[in-house]
This record gives structure tokens, C-alpha cells and sequence, in this order.
């Protein structure tokens, strides 16, 4: 009994001095909203090509701005490539792809069209 008070008081004396780590869910370690997440995700794998708002055309990309593809298409494009971009099935799985291909539906509607 005394053996379970020692480590009942041990843990207790952790939670009152905020050494465990649950206590001490930072900002940083929270985490990020789901937009924010496919946003960055979007501005590392396809911007350098495509722009961060789809109105860039480097290598031949489509300006995304312009795209006519629905949805689907554009899932596929992501997943298998097209012309000089790469598939991204290797890196991406099936999730994050159909994020990136509806991510990429707004800038048709930038400006309203």
C-alpha cells in the first residue's frame, strides 16, 4: 500500500510541476487546421510549377487559374502526371491527392468565373 501512495504521490507531484508533456500542448504542437495543412501542402509540391494562386505556367504547367478539369481529372493528372509533371502516387497517398485536386478547384473562382 505505501508502495502505491509513494507512486500515486510521484505522479502527482509530475502533473503539479507541468512536467508532462500533456500540460504543456504548445501552439507548435497542436495541430493545424485541415486547410492550412492542404495549403502548405499545395505550396510545396505544386507552386514552383503552377503559382501559388494557379495563374503560373513554368515547364509547361497549366495555369490552374484556366483549368477546365473537373474534379476527377485532376485527381488523376496528381496521381499519374501529365507532360513534365511527375505522378505524385509514390508520394501522396489517395487522401492527400483528392485535397490537393479540390485545393486546386478555387482558383477557378478567384475571380468569379
Amino acid at each position: 500500500m505505501k508502495r502505491f501512495q509513494s507512486k500515486l504521490f510521484y505522479v502527482y507531484g509530475l502533473l503539479l510541476s507541468g512536467s508532462l508533456s500533456i500540460l504543456h500542448c504548445t501552439d507548435d504542437k497542436r495541430p493545424k487546421d485541415p486547410l492550412t495543412v492542404i495549403s502548405d501542402r499545395y505550396q510545396k509540391y505544386c507552386s514552383s510549377c503552377h503559382g501559388g494562386d494557379g495563374s503560373l505556367s513554368i515547364n509547361g504547367a497549366v495555369k490552374l487559374k484556366y483549368s477546365l478539369l473537373s474534379l476527377e481529372e485532376r485527381f488523376l493528372v496528381i496521381s499519374n502526371g501529365r507532360n513534365a509533371m511527375t505522378g505524385f502516387t509514390g508520394i501522396l497517398d489517395s487522401l492527400e491527392r483528392v485535397e490537393l485536386a479540390a485545393y486546386t478547384m478555387k482558383f477557378n473562382d478567384a475571380d468569379g468565373n
